[in-house]
């Protein structure tokens, strides 16, 4: 189908094709493209009037199991009715965003840090209240959900560091032990942001760099444990490694 008659078609059954652009095909939340366009576009950091603004980050908690144990099918179900939670939280005033894989954002304009974590334990309340029935109407999941939040500008003074923050109070909830809410403002920033970069990388995934993300991964660590080691990668591999063991 060429571009102008899918567009035509799309027209024709009632969709807005430039909701495409900022809109999440499986959940029908918004998507990280949309994020990063508000933050550009609608904050202005220099400006009173754009503030308070707040960002819940939130991912569900042992999701590889989920998939493992009911299929992909049965996660794109979890994934829906996590997303119809974040739409209930954010109400009339938030956009609900998946970021991308099971990770989830709530932007709240004109919410405090105060609010935003009412919204948090809400939200997190409410995975405690219902459980998802899947498809074949057998079978009830329970899911939990490990949350992070952050506000501008008391945590953050730019869209990137507003995210950055948020996601470390993220990883600070799975690190201790998934199933609650951490605030920014309650943990050590620049301890935890190493242990998140590191976190990070040992979940990424590209195509034929295994060896490498493998190498810079045990470097950090080693770093993290006081000990030096440099990688050296030129093109497409590694060339040495070298390590100080004194």
């Amino acid at each position: 189908m060429q571009y102008g008659e899918l567009i035509g078609f799309l027209e024709n059954v009632g969709k807005d094709p430039s909701r495409l652009i900022f809109e999440d095909e499986l959940t029908g939340l918004h998507n990280r493209r949309f994020l990063h366009s508000y933050i550009a576009h609608k904050v202005h950091w220099d400006s009173e009037d754009s503030f308070p603004l707040s960002l819940l980050v939130t991912d569900v908690d042992l999701f590889k199991d989920i998939n493992d144990t009911y299929g992909h099918d049965g996660g794109d179900e979890a994934l829906v009715f996590i997303a119809g939670l974040l739409k209930e939280v954010a109400g009339d005033s938030g956009y609900p965003i998946r970021f991308g894989g099971d990770e989830f954002m709530v932007l709240l304009p004109k919410t405090d840090l105060r609010q935003a974590v009412q919204h948090a334990h809400r939200l997190q309340q409410l995975t405690k209240e219902r459980t998802l029935r899947l498809g074949d109407g057998k079978r009830e999941l329970t899911i939990s959900l490990s949350i992070g939040v952050a506000a501008a500008r008391s945590d953050a003074t730019s869209g990137s560091e507003l995210i950055r923050i948020a996601d470390t109070a993220l990883y600070t909830s799975k690190q201790l032990g998934r199933n609650r809410v951490s605030v920014a403002s309650d943990i050590d920033a620049e301890k935890t942001c190493r242990k998140t970069a590191l976190h990070r990388l040992n979940d990424a995934e590209i195509a034929g760099r295994s060896r490498e993300l493998s190498a810079v991964s045990e470097a950090l660590g080693s770093l993290s444990r006081g000990k030096s080691k440099f990688v050296v990668i030129e093109g497409a591999s590694i060339v040495r490694i070298w390590t100080n063991t004194a």
